[in-house]
């Protein structure tokens, strides 16, 4: 508090390895632990993985190859700009008129006036089922957006299809993520990925302390039961972000409030 310095942190950043880790996870597909891993490989720096590329995945390769231009943030005007190729293709390829309900989350959302990337969620208004659009919508934005493909379209157990990708319209290139949610578990996706992070995690222990689990899928009464196993019980459907907040008993904050 009265030096602005704490010297464990100190200690921490001048060492070697912890330089490498943060060096290295810059690179989109390596995390902390394959970090440590390249590190005892000898590898120290970003030129270091670019003259062992035998030994990246394909996903570590996209993410080197576009290195430079991902660390970079995009002004909101370009975010504005990719989310409209997005929603006009989807208006194009729905079976009905403004069925589809298609919102930008993350820093975008929070009203910042740059960005990392570009996160965007999808649902049916009328909360019909929504299968295979995700991948066509993906096949249809190959060669305008979309450039190289990190995680085709994929279903998870809980409904909702996830795509990661890269893209570029016209300038640098950019991450994208386009996620499809069942219209019950819309208000609760859109919470999750709008952030901050640590709003995220302080209305998570919140619910916690209230005996639910939170998540971008749910609410669900949760009861720890023996040998630490967890009980969680029927899903509390919301349709909006209000409803979520409601459900927990809070008040509801805006997005551009959300900063923690």
């Amino acid at each position: 508090m009265t030096t602005g310095r704490l010297k464990k942190a100190d200690i921490m950043t001048s060492d070697i390895k912890q330089k490498t880790i943060e060096i290295l996870t810059k690179v989109w597909g390596i995390g902390p632990q394959t970090a440590i891993d390249f590190f005892h490989k000898g590898f120290r720096t970003i030129d270091d993985l670019r003259r062992n590329q035998h030994l990246l995945n394909d996903n570590q390769k996209v993410g080197l190859k576009y290195y430079d231009d991902l660390l970079k943030r995009m002004p909101r005007e370009e975010v504005a700009e990719i989310l409209k190729i997005v929603a006009d293709k989807i208006e194009e390829l729905a079976d009905e008129k403004r069925v589809f309900e298609v919102i930008c989350c993350g820093s975008y959302r929070r009203g910042k006036t740059t960005c990392g990337d570009i996160d965007i969620l999808v649902t049916r208004k009328d909360g019909k089922p929504i299968s295979n659009f995700l991948n066509k919508l993906v096949k249809s934005l190959e060669g305008r957006l979309l450039t190289d493909h990190l995680m085709m379209p994929k279903q998870s157990s809980h409904g909702n299809e996830t795509y990661m990708g890269i893209c570029r319209n016209g300038g640098l290139y950019r991450r994208i993520d386009i996620k499809i949610y069942p219209r019950e578990q819309f208000g609760y996706a859109l919470v999750h990925f709008t952030g901050n992070d640590f709003f995220n995690r302080s209305m998570r222990l919140f619910a916690r302390r209230k005996g639910m689990t939170l998540s971008d899928h749910g609410l669900h009464p949760s009861i720890r039961k023996k040998q630490d196993k967890l009980w969680t019980g029927q899903n509390i459907p919301c349709y909006t972000e209000e409803e979520v907040f409601k459900a927990l008993g809070l008040q509801y904050r805006p997005p551009t409030e959300r900063e923690v």
